[in-house]
């Protein structure tokens, strides 16, 4: 029990600790030197806590209400956390989402196109399909 507990925890971290770097990669872009990995890393955790605390209370009237109130709230928070404008956030969420599709690309490609396995069959075989 002990063992699942701490690799529950690990995988949190390593799962926090990568989503955080195009965050940090897209803060490098649009504020420049004064972001930091820290920042990053802080503004990840904040803005999922803030998007999961509102999608949740506002997901009452429709999942895409929850949804939008959830995104300004992550705006919110990069826009505290990095001192920007609501603009500049807005353009720090998408280079960011951009950023990770790219990494998450070559990630894909580096892992699986050497080994001629595709993605969909690797999820099959870990979940026993």
């Amino acid at each position: 029990m002990i063992i699942i507990a701490i690799s529950f925890i690990i995988s949190i971290l390593v799962v926090w600790i990568v989503a955080s770097i195009p965050l940090w990669l897209a803060s490098k872009v649009i504020v420049g030197k004064r972001s930091s990995m820290g920042q990053a890393l802080a503004s990840m955790m904040l803005a999922s806590i803030v998007f999961f605390i509102y999608f949740f209370l506002f997901s009452f009237f429709t999942p895409v209400v929850g949804g939008l109130i959830g995104f300004i709230g992550v705006l919110g928070v990069f826009k505290s956390v990095y001192r920007i404008g609501w603009l500049e956030s807005f353009y720090l969420a998408i280079i960011a989402v951009f950023m990770a599709v790219v990494i998450f690309f070559i990630l894909n490609l580096i892992l699986f196109v050497p080994l001629h396995i595709p993605p969909l069959h690797v999820i099959r075989i870990l979940m026993g399909l």
